[in-house]
């Protein structure tokens, strides 16, 4: 029996496909601004190359935000993804980028809100002089799911956040004063909302719409 797709029918299919989590592109720029302490969240750094290129070259970090190294073309993503919680912040990186994009594209369809691909991947990082990490840094992957970088304790945060009721695919940051409160606040008529347990439940917060 088929049943008549009627208008109310397709805006709840359509309301279901916009809000769906899609990753969010970063140059390598970012990535050495956040790991430098530029941003207010934790989050997870993940190496998707495979084991053996990282004995030939090395990985992007510093001794304070050590990168794990989860294959994608070895499983080793998929396999500990059941193990990661949804919530969290991960940024992934692979040679040049395709393969980082290829893993993040599978977290999203797996459920996970905030994932963060860098374009041009390691031999973009390398290519512009920034310093590397030796294979040896890489982080143990029995600590997973503790965060590469830490949030800070104390400070203004700024966070990324994908869901602005209304206004689907649109981006946000939410900057929040350290203080308990809601994790909800509105802009411009704009409700938006964004996971902010990493750094704390925040009062004061300001809401900055991207264009």
């Amino acid at each position: 029996m088929k049943f008549p797709m009627t208008p109310a029918i397709l805006l709840c299919m359509a309301a279901a496909t916009s809000f769906a989590a899609t990753h969010q592109d970063r140059p390598t720029d970012t990535l050495y601004q956040w790991i430098h302490g530029g941003t207010g969240f934790a989050f997870l750094l993940i190496d998707v190359r495979d084991s053996v290129e990282l004995d030939t070259t090395a990985v992007i970090g510093t001794d304070t935000c050590r990168p794990y190294n989860l294959s994608s073309r070895q499983d080793s993503l998929r396999n500990r993804m059941a193990g990661l919680p949804h919530d969290a912040y991960y940024v992934l990186y692979c040679r040049t980028g395709v393969r980082s994009n290829a893993a993040a594209n599978m977290l999203d369809s797996n459920g996970f809100a905030h994932v963060f691909d860098i374009t041009g991947g390691f031999n973009g990082w390398r290519a512009s002089g920034k310093a590397t990490l030796p294979r040896a840094k890489v982080k143990p992957r029995s600590l997973l799911p503790e965060p590469s970088m830490p949030a800070p304790s104390t400070g203004p945060v700024a966070l990324p956040v994908r869901k602005i009721s209304g206004v689907a695919g649109s981006r946000a940051r939410i900057v929040a004063l350290p203080a308990r409160a809601s994790r909800t606040a509105s802009h411009r008529g704009y409700a938006v909302s964004g996971d902010i347990s990493g750094a704390g439940h925040a009062a004061g917060m300001r809401i900055a719409v991207d264009p």
